[in-house]
């Protein structure tokens, strides 16, 4: 150390918090580096929300106060509490009767009119400073206000600063006058044509002079099950009425077929008119077939079960047609019909026609794909070698249709080269349906084991206590109940 350079005294422990303190003040509130601390400090204790603390682990802590700081002299006036709110549940009168008990009078506020402006006429002179405003009489006070009530502004007027002449004195009291405002009268009568959510009421409508449309009305009406007791009618004005009927199809409906469902309803299930139609039998045949051709896919779909209810063979052509339709819903409840219609003597033409769909190549591919579909759904088993040579199709969708067909109708799955698919068909395309889906019972994929599950208990009725999670075993021991079933049926 040299000879003229004098030691430095060691700042204390509060002078180096002191200084720490300051140097966070200094930088949180954007001061520059040449700032005191005793300036910071002082920043600190004006603010209203920020706090100094010795000996803490952080210098500086930011809280909100615990109570609310007393409002200054050029705070406003208390607003008043805001009323309760009716229930619009309630009854009209109740409602009217909560409306009537509002407070609806404006806050006075103490305001100055500017010196160019006059003050009002009908405003009373000011009383003198420290003096309280007289009160007025009862009568007096009710004749005012309802002067006053029948010229006052709106609300966003009334509680706009008034302007005065010059700034008027503050009462001596804290407590604030309000402007009295009287209550509007009782409302003893009420529209009966409007609720209180102003809606139209519901009034009911005279019934239609045509007894074929007072028939069709009450059918509209009717709920599930409900429909058979107008058996007889029906039946009387049958020549009027399906005209009418078809019409007007489907109506009000009783199933969302938007929603997810395990199972396809019933006609009868479904909408009152589609279970009028069943009623018919084949009388309604005609109409149905041309409901099923339809712009609507709604109409369709109710169509198809109509038909499906029905279960006329002259229905088959018509029905199978949409399973090539554009909508997902329409071919499920077509493939539920076509599957119904089996013992028909045109279900064989209708396979045929679907195979020729899938393998032709000047088809648009949409339709084959349908095709495809519809052939592995209805289990079509001579749809094995078309469906084989179609895994070599150019056009990659073809070809993976193909095989989701494949392994849909034989619950097998050799996977994408034809040569694999040939053998098998070679070795098991003479065997029945049934026995393939048999063998696959024993598969060591879980998958596969439970889509064959699923087509042997459709077929079969039977599941002879497998469930679709039962583990591989209880598949291999459900083999042989299932051959004895098919031998006792053959």
């Amino acid at each position: 150390m040299a000879a003229d350079e004098k030691p430095q005294p060691i700042p204390s422990a509060s002078e180096r918090s002191e200084a720490a303190v300051a140097t966070d003040s200094a930088d949180e509130r954007g001061q520059s580096a040449n700032e005191t601390p005793s300036r910071g400090l002082e920043r600190k204790r004006v603010s209203g929300s920020t706090y100094v603390v010795r000996n803490a682990p952080s210098d500086i802590v930011r809280s909100r106060p615990s109570s609310t700081p007393p409002s200054g002299e050029g705070d406003g006036p208390a607003l008043p509490r805001p009323p309760r709110v009716p229930k619009l549940d309630g009854p009209v009168e109740e409602i009217v009767e909560q409306v009537e008990r509002f407070d609806f009078a404006p806050v006075a506020r103490r305001t100055s009119r500017p010196p160019s402006e006059a003050p009002r006429a009908s405003a009373a002179p000011a009383p003198p400073s420290g003096e309280r405003p007289a009160v007025p009489s009862s009568a007096a006070s009710s004749t005012a206000s309802s002067a006053a009530s029948s010229a006052a502004p709106s609300s966003t007027t009334a509680l706009a600063p008034r302007p005065s002449s010059a700034p008027s004195p503050r009462p001596s009291s804290d407590v604030h006058a309000r402007v009295s405002t009287p209550i509007p009268p009782r409302v003893e009568r009420v529209r009966t044509e409007l609720d209180a959510l102003r809606s139209p009421s519901i009034v009911p409508e005279a019934p239609p002079a045509d007894p074929t449309a007072a028939l069709l009305l009450e059918l509209c009406r009717c709920s599930p099950g409900d429909v058979e007791r107008h058996r007889g009618r029906l039946e009387r004005d049958a020549d009027r009425l399906l005209p009418e009927l078809a019409r007007h199809f489907p109506g009000p409906v009783w199933f969302d077929r938007k929603m997810p469902y395990r199972r396809l309803p019933l006609a009868s299930e479904a909408s009152p008119l589609g279970a009028a139609l069943t009623l018919f039998g084949e009388r309604a045949v005609p109409h149905v077939e041309a409901l099923l051709e339809h712009t609507s896919p709604d109409v369709r779909f109710h169509a198809v079960l109509v038909a499906t209810e029905l279960g006329r063979p002259e229905l088959l052509a018509a029905v199978a047609q949409l399973l090539l339709d554009s909508d997902p819903g329409v071919r499920r409840a077509a493939l539920v019909a076509v599957e119904g219609l089996r013992a028909s003597s045109t279900y064989p033409h209708v396979l045929a026609g679907l195979r020729r769909t899938a393998a032709a190549t000047t088809v648009q591919q949409v339709w084959r794909v349908r095709s495809i579909e519809a052939l592995g759904e209805l289990g079509d088993p001579l749809a094995l070698d078309p469906l084989v040579e179609l895994l070599g199709d150019d056009d990659r969708t073809i070809a993976r249709a193909a095989h989701d067909a494949l392994r849909r109708l034989t619950c097998h799955d050799l996977g994408t080269m034809r040569m694999s698919w040939r053998r098998w068909a070679k070795s098991q395309g003479r065997r029945h349906r049934f026995d393939w889906l048999v063998d696959a019972l024993a598969d060591r994929r879980p998958e596969l084991r439970k889509m064959a599950l699923q087509e042997l208990r459709r077929v079969s009725g039977h599941d002879f206590g497998v469930t679709d999670d039962a583990p591989r075993s209880t598949f291999v021991d459900a083999q042989p109940k299932y051959v004895r079933w098919w031998q006792s049926r053959t």
